[in-house]
């Protein structure tokens, strides 16, 4: 019977160094896993600090964007009323060449004889003032007559006759 417990007794510490070895790896596991999440968490927030800065970095570009932007429809803005006032400008200094103070007038008056009153028609869009339109009724620079071309005032217009009865009788 002593053999018997002997054999049991090492047959027994056979399986609890077996047991130790299977706890001894499981443990060996479960640290590497541990080390694997942490590295896995370590790798998440470097992650994400990534996509924070890249998100904030991006936000920083597009408002520089939209200022960069905003600027250059401001200026576009600005040049094209400067433009538009170095037309209109030039518009008075031809309307006052080719109509003196001494011919005063109402804005927006009938024509006279002088001539008729001087639209923004006249100037290009460019800047450089455009000549008088063939047959406009527009008198030449420095010409002190009325124009070559009549120009009809309203009371001057007068409806065509229409024809009356057969005229072949």
């Amino acid at each position: 019977m002593l053999g018997r417990l002997a054999q049991q007794l090492a047959q027994t510490e056979a399986e609890a160094d077996h047991l130790r070895r299977r706890v001894r790896d499981a443990e060996a596991r479960l640290a590497a896993t541990l080390e694997r999440e942490g590295a896995a968490k370590r790798n998440v927030a470097v992650a994400d600090g990534a996509v924070q800065r890249a998100m904030e970095d991006a936000r920083e570009q597009a408002d520089e964007l939209r200022a960069a932007c905003e600027r250059e429809v401001l200026a576009q803005l600005e040049a094209a009323e400067r433009r538009a006032a170095a037309i209109v400008a030039q518009a008075e200094q031809q309307a006052a060449r080719q109509w003196p103070a001494s011919d005063a007038r109402a804005p927006g008056a009938a024509p006279t004889a002088a001539g008729p009153v001087p639209s923004l028609d006249a100037v290009a869009t460019d800047g450089l003032v455009a000549g008088p339109a063939p047959g406009a009724g527009h008198r030449p620079s420095g010409s002190a007559g009325p124009s070559s071309v009549p120009t009809p005032s309203v009371g001057s217009i007068t409806p065509r006759a229409e024809p009356q009865g057969d005229a072949t009788a």
